[in-house]
């Protein structure tokens, strides 16, 4: 089965941006490693998907 296409006016989600360099990459996870547990998902979500755009919020 084929996910339709997006309706003619909705908007199509920009592509997610990449890490400028490896270093960027690892000071971001990092960051993330030494929050802790249990409050780390939404971290992920506000710096990676957020804020740096990496990710899509899918």
């Amino acid at each position: 089965m084929q996910p339709s296409p997006p309706a003619s006016g909705a908007a199509a989600p920009s592509a997610p941006s990449h890490p400028q360099s490896p270093r960027d990459l690892f000071v971001s996870f990092t960051f993330l490693a030494l929050q802790g547990f249990g409050g780390v998902l939404a971290i992920v979500q506000r710096e990676m998907v957020e804020k740096k755009k990496w990710l899509t919020p899918e």
